[in-house]
């Protein structure tokens, strides 16, 4: 690549084969270049360089990962984000848990204030819309919007518009829905099992 990484007091810099410096010691560690990029560290914090000694990526993650051929996942204050290697454009998103997040490997992605679904290529398979999600304990995607609630399958499905006023989570594939002091139940398909109807409703328990 014809750069080097050199040292002064305790931090790193990029110089050139012709002595000229690139990038003022400022590195917690040297830098070896792939494609003429490189993963550095500064302050603690990791980012991406380009041979130019531009940072691609700001020193702000706490972890970067490969994530595909295109992508690298880098996490930034518990919110993980995936940048394009071609790029180094972030798409913000947040892991749910682990790899697979929904069927399909879907994930919440963050854009202009609004939470939609993702794939991990970065097509969008919900526009973001939503204020906040939280996962049910069958993995499906319950999502907030103007106060009110709505459900995401597993295959990325809105199978319940946001317009409940709450829901109650079971562990038995089934949701109750809540709408004008009234309950229904959903199952994870979004097939409504009993309509509006019930005045109270509790979880349900054992199988």
């Amino acid at each position: 690549n014809g750069v080097a990484s050199f040292s002064h007091n305790y931090k790193w810099g990029i110089i050139d084969s012709n002595g000229q410096i690139i990038l003022t010691p400022q590195l917690d560690y040297p830098v070896f270049f792939e494609n003429g990029r490189a993963e550095a560290q500064q302050n603690g914090k990791k980012g991406i360089l380009d041979i130019r000694g531009n940072w691609l990526f700001p020193a702000q993650a706490d972890e970067i990962e490969p994530f595909d051929e295109e992508l690298l996942l880098v996490k930034v204050d518990d919110i993980y984000k995936l940048i394009k290697t071609s790029a180094c454009q972030p798409m913000v998103l947040s892991k749910i848990s682990g790899r697979n997040l929904l069927a399909g490997q879907l994930y919440f992605a963050y854009q202009n204030g609004n939470w939609g679904l993702m794939r991990q290529n970065g097509e969008l398979v919900i526009n973001p819309q939503f204020d906040s999600w939280s996962m049910s304990n069958d993995n499906l995607g319950l999502v907030l919007k103007s106060k009110k609630w709505g459900i995401i399958s597993k295959a990325g499905a809105l199978i319940l518009e946001a317009e409940y006023d709450d829901l109650i989570d079971n562990t038995n594939g089934r949701v109750w829905f809540n709408k004008s002091a009234k309950w229904g139940l959903t199952d994870t398909t979004g097939r409504i099992l009993s309509p509006l109807q019930y005045d109270s409703v509790y979880a349900f328990e054992g199988a």
